[in-house]
């Protein structure tokens, strides 16, 4: 569905100034720290009260904007205005990058630059450290563009990734009986427990677009009648969402 707005959480106007003052804090916090480390490996368990040990910043979504995505699917929707730093489109076979960052923005993606052809050979998800970039490996090989050039009302391709200005923080969701834009459709989900970028904080980090599980979609508002299940799509900050069912609680 087109014409709605790119994922995140908080909406941040950023103009051009303010936005390579960030970007220039971030990609200097991303060298010195992995991007995966998006909250720290505290957070791998929760406390009893539902707060994330080590962290104090905690998001709950339970009345999420949820929208189509295929028949099978749905997105989870949440909205900023905020640039990345770089955006890695799978569908395009594009990254996109703020020129005054870009040496940075190398860095961070591990990304390899052809001097022949300037091409850029980025790593995936799922790709081995020691795994070689390849010359011809279209898969990995994607053109350079402004980051001004980004689309942010485009719909992103399932596995697209994206580094943000600012740090991770973790998101619970679970909702129950929430409508999906423009459908007689409602939805319940969950609990699931995420991170996400927070862009208004400092540092960087690495969302990627991807399932996050499963719940039921029901088509009576009172979600009463049986239903049937789908998956849920979303940004998710550095590597797979934690589902809170079975994340053990420390003793």
């Amino acid at each position: 569905m087109k014409g709605m707005d790119d994922s995140g959480f908080i909406r941040l106007k950023l103009d051009r100034r303010a936005f390579l003052k960030h970007a220039s804090s971030a990609s200097l916090a991303g060298l010195a720290l992995p991007l995966a480390s998006c909250i720290g490996d505290e957070t791998s368990k929760l406390e009893f009260d539902g707060t994330i040990a080590g962290s104090a910043m905690v998001r709950t979504i339970n009345r999420p904007i949820l929208i189509p995505w295929s028949d099978n699917t749905v997105r989870i929707l949440n909205t900023t205005s905020a640039l990345p730093l770089a955006y890695v489109s799978l569908g395009l076979r594009r990254v996109y990058v703020e020129n005054m960052v870009r040496d940075q923005v190398i860095g961070l993606l591990n990304a390899h630059v052809s001097v022949s052809t300037g091409l850029w050979r980025i790593p995936l998800p799922g790709d081995r450290p020691e795994q070689p970039l390849v010359p011809g490996d279209t898969s990995r090989e994607f053109e350079v563009a402004a980051i001004w050039d980004w689309d942010p009302k485009a719909d992103p391709t399932e596995g697209d990734f994206r580094i943000m200005a600012g740090a991770g923080i973790r998101t619970n969701i679970h909702f129950s009986c929430q409508p999906i834009s423009g459908k007689e459709e409602w939805y319940s989900a969950g609990p699931w427990s995420i991170d996400q970028c927070d862009p208004s904080l400092d540092g960087a980090c690495r969302e990627d677009f991807q399932q996050v599980g499963e719940g039921i979609r029901y088509t009576d508002r009172n979600c009463s009648s049986p239903g049937e299940t789908v998956g849920f799509l979303t940004w998710v900050c550095g590597g797979p969402p934690i589902d809170l069912v079975t994340v053990p609680r420390p003793e």
